[in-house]
């Protein structure tokens, strides 16, 4: 998180020296297509949230950010290619999406401390991704692009969909049931030898931190209580919380 701020700050920065409009473009044919485009899904075996959920449809990227956004993805290929929702774990896309935190600061200083792309009026930023990012569009030009990103962007669509998760998402009727719920998979897990939710099966992790976060969502609306959950709970998610 303090990667992603201070890209962020640097970004704001270096957007207020710039000149105005340099950052915009004519449209490009670069226009929303089906998130499941390329690599393996990253949907949850459970009831996760789906992360159609979480993308921008119709959106047509301006032509200079889509082209500044290909430059980027093609950089951060050789990154992120070797990950695989099949196989990887929750912790291996965090230390991935990571490491190309770091990718960004390296092209920020190779670019003259200038971001190749910067269109908020679409909801895309520098480097940054999040529940409200246009998805579709991204997905589209990684595809056309740079392919190796695909498996890595759609998992990490998926975890920014749980931003915005439901305890309805889960097939669970309530607080109490999301709660015995969260205990009966952690304790599973634990006695299985798993240290932290970072650990497990990407799909697994996925559906786990989903209901978490759903879970915690509501206690902070004052809906579920706050002290339902205990230590094992809470140091078994740790930081993915």
């Amino acid at each position: 998180m303090g990667r992603v701020l201070a890209l962020l700050m640097m970004v704001v920065v270096i957007g207020c020296s710039q000149t105005p409009g340099a950052a915009t473009g004519a449209a490009t044919t670069a226009s929303a297509a089906p998130g499941s485009s390329g690599g393996p899904t990253a949907e949850a075996p459970s009831s996760a949230p789906s992360a159609g959920s979480s993308a921008s449809t119709g959106v047509v990227l301006p032509a200079q950010c889509a082209a500044g956004l290909a430059a980027y993805l093609v950089a951060i290929e050789p990154i992120v290619a070797p990950f695989d929702a099949a196989t990887g774990t929750l912790g291996d896309l965090a230390s991935v999406d990571n490491a190309t935190s770091e990718k960004a600061f390296e092209l920020l200083d190779a670019n003259g401390g200038r971001a190749t792309y910067s269109c908020s009026e679409v909801g895309l930023e520098w480097a940054y991704f999040d529940s409200k990012t246009p998805w579709d569009a991204v997905l589209a030009v990684a595809a056309d692009a740079a392919p190796g990103t695909v498996p890595f962007l759609t998992g990490l669509r998926a975890t920014k969909a749980l931003d915005e998760a439901e305890l309805s998402d889960y097939q669970v009727a309530g607080c109490d049931d999301a709660v015995a719920a969260i205990k009966e998979r952690i304790a599973a897990q634990i006695s299985a030898g798993t240290e932290e939710v970072d650990a497990m099966p990407f799909d697994d992790g996925l559906a786990l931190l989903g209901l978490y976060k759903a879970y915690i969502r509501q206690v902070q609306l004052e809906v579920c209580p706050r002290d339902a959950l205990g230590n094992d709970e809470f140091g078994f998610i740790g930081s993915a919380g």
